[in-house]
């Protein structure tokens, strides 16, 4: 016999008043058939299902904490992802170079709304990147190497400076990181 938890009502233990449950010690769930249906149906909606999430997480915090602790324990644990990223971390470099060169003119909008949530006035255009990379023979305005380059704000955004194309200068990856929100026109300055 169990007592179903939602209803209170005493039931045989068997298929016909219970569904089975592999992760319970007995093997069934911890209400009735009927109750579990009731449950389901009751919380099909998403408005309804979010407000029963908020009440079970005001009435049990600090069972809500233990599973979400339990859950991050497990995954950190299992690390699979981890380790499949570990294991395949050039297959993924190279994956994200690709997509970089096919979408490179896809990427403006990112840079467009860097600039407007720093509330930065003014804006530029991909045409207008190519020829400041041209103006600057495709190279680092900084290290003069010609590698993969990088719009870098001259009087960067974060102290106020532009998104207009005269603020912009070539950077390379390593130098433009290094200047971080630094106010430096080439190396040495």
């Amino acid at each position: 016999m169990r007592v179903c938890t939602m209803c209170k009502h005493e039931f045989p233990l068997t298929v016909e008043f219970f569904h089975r449950d592999s992760a319970q010690t007995n093997g069934f769930k911890f209400r009735c058939k009927a109750c579990t249906i009731a449950h389901r149906k009751a919380t099909e909606d998403p408005a309804t299902r979010r407000a029963y999430t908020k009440a079970y997480a005001l009435r049990y915090p600090e069972r809500l904490r233990e599973q979400q602790r339990a859950s991050a324990k497990k995954r950190q644990e299992s690390g699979t992802r981890n380790e499949w990223r570990k294991k395949n971390r050039e297959h993924i470099l190279a994956q994200q170079r690709e997509w970089r060169k096919v979408n490179e003119r896809g990427l403006e909008h990112v840079n467009r709304r860097r600039a407007r949530k720093k509330n930065a006035e003014g804006s530029h255009t991909y045409e207008e990147w190519l020829t400041v990379k041209e103006a600057h023979d495709n190279k680092c305005a900084s290290c003069h190497k010609e590698v993969p380059l990088t719009r870098d704000h001259i009087i960067p955004l974060t102290k106020g400076g532009s998104d207009w194309i005269s603020n912009i200068q070539p950077l390379c990856g390593p130098c433009n990181s290094s200047k971080g929100n630094k106010i430096l026109t080439r190396k040495g300055d």
